[in-house]
């Protein structure tokens, strides 16, 4: 979607309310098609014209589960995690005339979605936005063979609400600011590193007192908790049995250990469903995996 205006000194009232109308507007979420396939890659693009100087171009965008921007075939910006925006100033790439905007973007998983928004903003006093919308086209990465792109959700909806406005600084919550009832203590033991261990959605507690987690897009990791006089956490990734497609089990948005069995709820693989896993030779490894019920479906936990 594009939307322009342009404010002149004889119409300040009727260029402010269009100026306002024009940045509320907001972009769609947009795919393939609705149900997105695990591994998929798709490239998606625009095309748009710019008349005048340019003041001021600002790029933002994010995608489930990544994707790379690009203007006029040069690489600007990738991004990684749907929850973390990518911003890119853009005012020394664009040029006056015809411009193409294109994203090549993959998915992991169930679900996905591709939003980004640019603001442009020219001498004689016209501002341009470029929005991920209808008026869209994809191709399988690789092809030439582009097609109108799908809506998968609006600007703010679920599972993704109002991600480009999402700031991820990095901070982990000071202890001292954390509530906490008479007699109990808040103690930092580990900062999940997100690039090499992604999100983690689930937990629960094994026969042997250590947690065990899972990473919303990945694997699942065993943490065994210090003792007595102990700092040191220990986190290591859980080799999980194959699931009907030949690959690991993983993407669970839920945990429970029971019954001498880690029950997991794979929500966004293929082989969707509960899963029961166990250890049959005693290594302290899962070797062996049930499919206890199929649950279709996709989105958060």
């Amino acid at each position: 979607m594009i939307h322009s205006l342009i404010s002149t000194r004889s119409a300040v009232v009727f260029g402010f309310t269009c100026l306002t109308a024009s940045l509320q507007a907001a972009p769609q979420w947009i795919w393939s098609q609705k149900e997105a396939k695990d591994g998929e890659t798709a490239t998606f693009r625009t095309q748009f014209t710019v008349t005048g100087a340019v003041k001021s171009a600002k790029l933002n965008f994010t995608c489930d589960n990544g994707a790379t921007a690009w203007l006029n075939g040069a690489k600007l910006a990738k991004n990684t995690n749907w929850d973390k925006p990518t911003s890119v100033n853009l005012k020394s790439t664009l040029k006056p005339g015809n411009n193409e905007l294109r994203f090549d973007a993959t998915n992991e998983g169930s679900i996905a979605g591709l939003v980004a928004t640019l603001e442009i903003r020219t001498g004689n006093g016209k501002t341009t936005i470029i929005e991920t919308g209808a008026d869209w086209t994809f191709a399988p990465t690789g092809s030439s063979d582009f097609k109108p792109v799908t809506l998968v959700a609006a600007y703010g909806a679920p599972p993704w609400g109002k991600a480009l406005e999402a700031k991820d600084d990095g901070a982990v919550p000071d202890a001292t600011g954390i509530q906490s009832a008479p007699g109990f203590e808040v103690e930092l033991l580990y900062t999940v590193p997100k690039e090499q261990q992604g999100s983690w959605v689930a937990m629960t507690e094994d026969n042997k007192g250590r947690l065990i987690t899972s990473d919303q897009y990945g694997g699942v990791y065993r943490v065994t908790l210090p003792a007595g006089n102990e700092t040191e956490v220990k986190v290591e990734p859980l080799k999980l049995p194959d699931g009907k497609n030949g690959k690991p089990l993983g993407g669970a948005h839920g945990l429970l250990y029971a019954f001498d069995s880690l029950y997991l709820m794979n929500n966004e693989m293929t082989d969707k469903g509960l899963w029961r896993l166990k250890d049959t030779d005693g290594d302290d490894q899962y070797d062996k995996a049930d499919f206890i019920r199929k649950c279709d479906g996709g989105g958060e936990h």
